[in-house]
């Protein structure tokens, strides 16, 4: 996975001890030159880059186009809103995700295109070692309780849970399969219901029983 995280100390630092930055590309960029070359020394992994993330010819020089992930963790929301929009509108970045602390800037946020925020990195650090630990995990969603989770899950070929019916797979007990998205169409589960190539399973499940969730469905 390729992954860029602007601007941040503390959070940034925390993300890149959560991560294995021997699995993903990283790349940091920020403003504080000296935070840099404390980076450098600590992550021999990771490219440091000492720069303005706000300004487009900083990221052109870091090659973050098409990179599957943009973080913004400056101080400054204005300095985050302009990072994500660059990283969305002209990288090509899908998936940005920006810390906000301000609740009434979410929205603002939202509306201009970045539409993951944030106020915790070690959720953060989740949605990453996530997307990481099975490919055919899609979607990853924290919940404003950082415990409690929604996982989008994909049924492949050789998912153990195919052609079964809901109520004959076991999952940890603090999990519950909610809906099923086929053909685009989403339909609540009942315990009948027959999975089938390709169905997005939706389960709501604890942080701490995620892993065995997943392997339940996917058998990754």
């Amino acid at each position: 996975m390729k992954i860029l995280i602007s601007g941040g100390r503390k959070k940034t630092r925390y993300l890149l001890q959560s991560l294995n930055t021997t699995k993903h590309k990283v790349v940091v960029i920020n403003k504080d030159k000296d935070f840099c070359k404390v980076l450098s020394r600590e992550f021999k992994n990771v490219a440091i880059i000492h720069g303005d993330a706000t300004v487009p010819d900083t990221l052109e020089d870091a090659g973050v186009y098409n990179f599957d992930l943009g973080i913004t963790l400056c101080n400054q929301e204005t300095e985050n809103l302009v990072i994500g929009l660059l990283l969305k509108n002209v990288f090509t970045i899908d998936r940005v995700v920006s810390i906000v602390n301000t609740p009434h800037n979410v929205n603002v946020f939202k509306e201009l295109g970045v539409t993951e925020t944030i106020n915790s990195a070690k959720v953060i650090a989740g949605i990453i070692e996530q997307h990481a630990f099975v490919q055919s995990l899609k979607m990853f969603m924290p919940l404003e309780d950082e415990n409690l989770l929604i996982l989008d899950i994909e049924v492949t070929e050789k998912s153990p849970v195919i052609s079964r019916p809901i109520e004959s797979i076991k999952l940890p007990g603090e999990a519950v399969i909610t809906a099923i998205l086929r053909d685009g169409k989403a339909t609540i589960a009942k315990p009948k219901t027959i999975l089938e190539h390709k169905d997005r399973v939706i389960v709501t499940t604890l942080k701490k029983t995620k892993n065995k969730v997943i392997k339940a469905i996917s058998g990754a």
